[in-house]
């Protein structure tokens, strides 16, 4: 487990690393430059030089990269050009909309999903079966924001239970907060409950077929109970790498969400940076997306682990067993 663990690392910190070279020559080779655009079509020449000193731009790329790694290291991202604050803040400001947002869809996509996958693998074939997973096929269909606007057709529009937009900031209380992300997080669960759904109905299907499910059955529990007590955790691995890629994806794939209900989060912060040229908001945000997506990945190996006692044991006794 040591081994594995320390390799893991150093994966972990490889992957960093040409993550943050592709990102940086990536945005620094994206057309415009971000000193003109501060200063407007009639910036004065000398005036743009300057601001172009100040800003670093004048150096070559990778003595902008290094000092760009370097500052990381030390936790600095920089000075915004257009809010003229740091961006590890505007980072934290949004990440306190974004992260909560995240888990809370996620929970979402959970918590309808294994029931619908439990009652389904026990109904395998029957009508039952075939009914919801045509649906499921529906929601895997709906794109989220098409789905989003529905929602706030009929729960804003109509009804009136929730508000169309906006986020209200956590000081005006957990439950208020959370009621904002609430039509958010369905329009970005629902989805992803039909994709988990369907994944682990599969997985489960396939554990229904081992010997153990079998002899469990034989001992006289019902279908269900054969399922939730036996099945469940057996069939867990591929559902681990589903909710893993889920929480990257609700993490940095949420910026059309949150345009549709005008939350501050990360998505809409980058959405903006790139429209106004912000290069140092738009490497931090993404860097910082990146290093989300590679530690959730982390931890869903760790969790396999943990999971499934076998994967614990060297790869020499796994083949002999």
């Amino acid at each position: 487990m040591i081994v594995w663990f320390l390799r893991r690392m150093f994966a972990l910190l490889a992957t960093m690393l040409a993550a943050s070279l592709f990102i940086f020559f990536m945005i620094e080779v994206l057309p415009g430059d971000p000193a003109h655009f501060m200063m407007g079509l009639n910036a004065d020449p000398a005036g743009l030089d300057a601001l172009r000193e100040q800003m670093g731009l004048n150096a070559t790329l990778p003595e902008r990269y290094m000092r760009w790694v370097l500052a990381l290291l030390r936790g600095d991202f920089g000075i915004s050009y257009t809010y003229h604050v740091p961006v590890r803040d505007l980072i934290v400001e949004r990440l306190a909309v974004s992260l909560p947002l995240a888990v809370y869809a996620l929970a979402i996509s959970i918590l309808l999903a294994f029931p619908i996958a439990v009652f389904t693998a026990s109904k395998a074939g029957k009508f039952a079966d075939t009914l919801i997973m045509g649906g499921t096929q529906i929601g895997v269909a709906i794109p989220n924001f098409w789905l989003a606007m529905l929602l706030v057709l009929l729960f804003s529009t109509q009804l009136h239970w929730f508000s169309a937009g906006g986020f209200p900031g956590w000081q005006a209380g957990l439950l208020v907060a959370f009621k904002a992300l609430t039509l958010p997080a369905i329009a970005l669960g629902v989805p992803q409950a039909a994709i988990l759904a369907r994944v682990m109905r599969t997985s489960l299907i396939e554990t229904m077929g081992e010997d153990y499910m079998r002899t469990a059955r034989a001992k006289g529990l019902g279908q269900l109970q054969v399922i939730w007590r036996h099945g469940v955790r057996n069939a867990m691995i591929p559902v681990l790498t589903v909710i893993g890629m889920q929480l990257s994806f609700l993490l940095a794939g949420s910026i059309i969400i949150e345009n549709v209900f005008f939350l501050p989060g990360l998505g809409r912060l980058v959405f903006q940076a790139v429209a106004q040229r912000d290069l140092v908001v738009v490497e931090g945000v993404v860097l910082v997306l990146v290093l989300a997506v590679v530690l959730v990945t982390f931890m869903v190996d760790i969790t396999y682990h943990l999971v499934d006692p076998r994967l614990r044991r060297p790869a020499t006794m796994r083949r002999t067993k």
